[in-house]
C-alpha cells in the first residue's frame, strides 16, 4: 500500500530530538539520521560530552533479586523471542569512527554532527547540544540554539541532499515537534524556516500522531516514546493527542546508560573471594584500571562509544540467547559485555535491571534500604488559556478566556458549554478540573493515570453521525435540550478508555530490542492490574517490517489529501504568525 502513495517531491522532513535529528525528502524511504549537535569556534572551547541532566538517580541493587511482580510478568510467555537489534546511537558511533569519517579542524565556524563531536578535543571548539529533553537546551540563549538547528539543517540538506540555500524557497517544509512543546520554543523555530532560510510553507505535526500512522494503530491509542533523556505519554481519541493527559517522564536511554557503568563498576571490583563466573576476560586489569581511574572522561566521546558499545554486545548476546530459549531460562545465564579490549560477563539479571531501573525504580532497588527510591517527578503541557504569555491576542478562545466584565456574549463567541455540540469539532474541559499528580512511583502507574484521565470532553466528535446520536440521547424538557446526563458522559468516557487501554503502543529508541520486549512484558501486566478487569490491555512495540513509524508516518501525512488544507504558507506566517498554528494546525495549539 504504501508504495502505491505518491509523494512530494519537493518536501522536506525534520524530526528533531535530543540527541538524534531525522531529516531528508519526503520521497525517501528512510531518513539521514544524524546525531543533533554541533561545534563551533568559541572561547569558550572545551571536551565536548553527552548533557547530563542532574537528577536522583535510581538506586540499583545488584545483589538482591528481580522482584517476583517482574518474574510472574516472564513467565506468562514461554516461548522464545525473535528481537531484532535497532540502535541509531550506537549505528552513529560507529560511523563516526570509521576511517572514511575522519575529521580534521578546516578552519570553519562550525562544525556539525559526529564529526563535531570529535573535533572538540580542545581550546578551540565549544559543542552544543540546541535541545536537550524536549526543549531548548537552557545552556544557550534561544537565539543561539535557533541558529544552531538552522545551521544543522543547511549543512545536511546541501551537503547529503544536494540542495542549496538559494533553492530553498522552492520546497515545503513538514516540522515535526515534541507532544509536549513551548509555544514561544515553536514560534522562534518556525520564524527561522519562514523568515531566514525562507522556506515557501510549512505544516507542523505532533510526534504521537505521525507514530500513529506509521505504525497502523488505531485512532483510539496511547503512544508510549522511550527517548534518551524523557519519555513522552500521549493518549489519543480520534487520532487527536489529549492535551490534558500528555505526560513526560524525566527517565530514558541515559538513564540505562548510566545504569550499565554502576552494573560494570559492581561486577568487575575484586571481592572476596574473586567468583570466576562473574569476571571472565581476556585483560581484567585493563577494565577495572579502567573502571576504577576512568581513562576517557564520563560524557565524552570515547566514553560515550565504550558504553554504547558494552550495551550492544550485551544486548546482542541476549537476544541470540532469545532465539532459541524463553526469557524466564535465559535469565539464568551469564550475558558477555565488551569493555575496550576485555570482555566482562554479567548476569542475565542484571542486563533486565539495567533496562528497566529507570523505569521501575522501585522493583530494582534493594528489598531493604534506608532511603527509598526517588519516585519520577512529570512534566505536563501547559494549557493554552495558562501559558505564561499569550500565543495570540487575538485568538478567539485566547479572547473569551479573558474577556473583561461586562463584554457582551454572543452565541458566535460564547464557548462550548457541553461536549453534546453537534457543531463543535475540538474543545477542551476546563484544566482545574483535572487533578496533576507530581510524581509517579514507576512508568505503569504514569501510564495507568493518563488513560484513567482521558475523557471525551477533550476528544474532537469528528463523525457528525457520532454526535447526532450522541444529542439524540439528551434528556428534553418541553423540546429544550438539557445539561449533558453525568451517566451518558461516563459512559463515553469509560468507552474511549478502555478502547485506548487495547492500544498502547511502545515507540522510540528505548522501545527497541531487549528493552522493548522487557518493557512490553512488564508494562502488561502490571497495566492490567492496575486499570482492573473491566480493560483489555495489549501492549505493542514498532512493528519490524516499519524501520522508522515516525518517518513514515510524517510521509503518509504529507501525501494524504487533508494535507492541503494543512499548509501554512510563508505570507501566512510574516501577516498572522501563531495564529495560523491555531486555525490550520493539525494538533491544539
Amino acid at each position: 500500500m504504501a508504495d502505491s502513495i505518491k509523494y512530494p517531491p519537493k518536501t522536506i522532513i525534520i524530526h528533531q530530538g535530543s540527541t538524534i535529528l531525522h531529516i531528508g525528502l519526503a520521497t525517501d524511504s528512510e531518513p539521514k539520521v544524524l546525531l543533533n549537535c554541533i561545534a563551533r569556534k568559541s572561547a569558550r572551547g572545551c571536551l565536548g560530552k553527552i548533557p547530563e541532566i542532574v537528577k536522583l538517580k535510581p538506586l540499583i541493587s545488584f545483589d538482591s533479586e528481580l522482584s517476583e511482580e517482574i518474574l510472574s510478568s516472564f513467565k506468562s510467555s514461554d516461548d522464545s523471542a525473535h528481537v531484532v537489534l535497532k540502535d541509531e546511537l550506537h549505528d552513529i558511533w560507529i560511523q563516526g569512527s570509521s576511517p572514511n569519517n575522519s575529521c580534521s579542524d578546516s578552519g570553519t565556524q562550525f562544525v556539525p554532527f559526529i564529526e563535531g563531536f570529535k573535533l572538540c578535543d580542545g581550546d578551540t571548539y565549544e559543542l552544543q547540544w540546541p535541545i536537550l529533553s524536549g526543549s531548548f537546551n537552557n545552556k544557550f540563549v534561544i537565539t543561539e540554539n535557533v541558529q544552531s538547528l538552522a545551521d544543522m539543517w543547511s549543512y545536511a540538506l546541501t551537503k547529503y541532499f544536494n540542495i542549496p540555500c538559494d533553492r530553498f524557497p522552492k520546497y515545503s517544509v513538514l516540522l515535526v515537534i515534541d507532544d509536549i512543546f513551548i509555544r514561544r520554543e515553536v514560534r522562534y523555530t518556525i520564524d527561522k524556516l519562514m523568515k531566514e532560510l525562507k522556506f515557501s510553507r510549512f505544516m507542523v505535526f505532533p510526534t504521537s500522531f505521525l507514530y500513529m500512522g506509521g505504525t497502523g494503530s488505531l485512532h483510539n491509542c496511547c503512544i508510549v516514546d522511550l527517548g534518551f533523556y524523557k519519555t513522552t505519554i500521549s493518549c489519543l481519541a480520534n487520532g487527536l493527542s489529549l492535551l490534558d493527559v500528555r505526560v513526560n517522564l524525566p527517565r530514558g536511554g541515559s538513564d540505562c546508560l548510566q545504569a550499565l557503568r554502576a552494573a560494570l563498576e559492581y561486577y568487575s571490583q575484586e571481592r572476596e573471594p574473586i567468583e570466576p563466573a562473574k569476571i571472565c576476560c581476556v585483560e581484567s586489569y585493563d577494565i577495572r584500571n579502567y573502571l576504577s581511574h576512568r581513562r576517557y572522561e564520563s560524557g565524552s566521546y570515547n566514553d560515550t562509544f565504550q558504553l554504547l558499545t558494552a550495551m550492544h554486545t550485551a544486548d546482542s548476546d541476549m537476544a541470540m540467547r532469545l532465539a532459541t530459549e524463553s526469557l524466564n531460562a535465559v535469565l539464568s545465564r551469564d550475558i558477555a559485555v565488551k569493555l575496550g579490549s576485555g570482555t566482562l560477563t554479567l548476569p542475565a539479571s542484571a542486563i533486565v535491571k539495567i533496562h528497566l531501573s529507570p523505569f521501575f525504580p522501585v522493583d530494582t532497588a534493594a528489598e531493604i534500604s534506608l532511603t527509598p527510591p526517588p519516585p519520577l517527578n512529570p512534566q505536563y503541557q501547559v494549557h493554552p488559556a495558562d501559558a505564561p504569555e499569550p500565543d495570540d491576542p487575538l485568538d478567539d478562545y485566547c479572547s473569551r478566556k479573558r474577556k473583561l466584565p461586562g463584554d457582551e456574549e454572543t452565541e458566535e463567541t460564547s464557548i462550548p458549554k457541553s461536549s453534546s455540540s453537534s457543531k463543535a469539532s475540538v474543545f477542551y474541559s476546563e484544566p482545574e478540573t483535572l487533578q496533576k499528580p507530581s510524581e509517579f512511583k514507576d512508568l505503569a502507574e504514569a501510564i495507568a493515570w493518563s488513560i484513567r484521565n482521558a475523557t471525551v470532553a477533550a476528544a474532537p466528535i469528528s463523525d457528525p453521525s457520532e454526535s447526532e446520536a450522541l444529542q439524540q440521547q439528551q434528556p428534553t424538557a418541553a423540546n429544550n435540550p438539557v445539561e449533558q446526563p453525568s451517566a451518558a458522559t461516563d459512559t463515553r468516557n469509560e468507552q474511549l478508555r478502555q478502547k485506548i487501554a487495547s492500544c498502547i503502543v511502545l515507540v522510540g529508541g528505548g522501545a527497541e530490542g531487549i528493552s522493548g520486549l522487557l518493557l512490553k512484558r512488564v508494562l502488561t501486566q502490571k497495566l492490567q492490574q492496575l486499570l482492573g478487569e473491566d480493560f483489555r490491555v495489549n501492549v505493542f512495540t514498532r512493528p519490524q517490517s516499519i524501520p522508522d513509524p515516525a518517518w513514515q508516518g510524517a510521509r503518509i501525512a504529507v501525501s494524504a489529501d487533508f494535507a492541503s488544507e494543512l499548509w501554512i504558507s510563508r505570507k501566512e506566517w510574516e501577516q498572522l504568525g501563531a495564529r495560523t498554528l491555531r486555525e490550520k494546525g493539525a494538533f491544539i495549539w
